[in-house]
């Protein structure tokens, strides 16, 4: 496994890609990028959540294990979207 600005997981690995791996290389900055941009802190901490399931949902539909980092940072802007689409705000 690499870490830098863009996550790789080796796909030969037992554990090459799951929630847990995934969270803890990108989680800190996911939740520091969702707090900037949601400022109420239960919301804020409401959309990681949200995140994070979707994360695990979608796990099977990643097909580029280089872009990881990217493809988490698309589901954190899209779940960020809806929720100010759910609330009727904007940023």
């Amino acid at each position: 496994m690499t870490m830098g600005m863009t996550m790789t997981l080796d796909r030969n690995t037992e554990h090459a890609t799951d929630l847990e791996t995934i969270w803890g290389e990108v989680g800190a900055s996911i939740e520091r990028f969702v707090r900037r941009r949601i400022s109420d802190p239960h919301q804020a901490d409401d959309v990681v959540a949200e995140v994070m399931l979707r994360i695990h949902q979608n796990l099977g539909t990643l097909d580029d294990q280089e872009r990881v980092t990217a493809w988490v940072f698309r589901i954190t802007r899209n779940a960020i979207t809806d929720h100010y689409r759910r609330t009727g705000r904007r940023r």
